[in-house]
């Protein structure tokens, strides 16, 4: 199966066969420390090259889940487990 990548000028691969609740899923797990998600929202937005607004969408569906929590301005991770099965395992973000 081929997938559909693009390059973009600052070295982020961004698979384009994915969707942002996907992507996003991927993106909480690996920026969790001690169940609290450390990335600011724009900075989401510029990785998974999607819009701002797309990426509060996709968090707000998160929130009704249940999967996450909002706590002032901070996310934490309510179900991990559920969270990671929402993800795809071959696409995680790779320093």
């Amino acid at each position: 199966m081929a997938y559909r990548l693009t390059k973009r000028d600052d070295d982020v691969i961004v698979d384009r066969t994915e969707t942002a609740y996907t992507k996003m899923c991927a993106l909480i797990i690996q920026n969790t420390q001690d169940t609290m998600f450390t990335l600011d929202l724009q900075e989401c937005a510029r990785t998974l090259s999607i819009s701002y607004r797309q990426v509060i969408r996709v968090m707000n569906r998160l929130l009704q889940e249940k999967l996450i929590k909002k706590v002032k301005k901070k996310y934490y991770i309510l179900d991990y487990s559920a969270l990671y099965a929402n993800t795809n395992e071959n696409y995680f973000f790779y320093e």
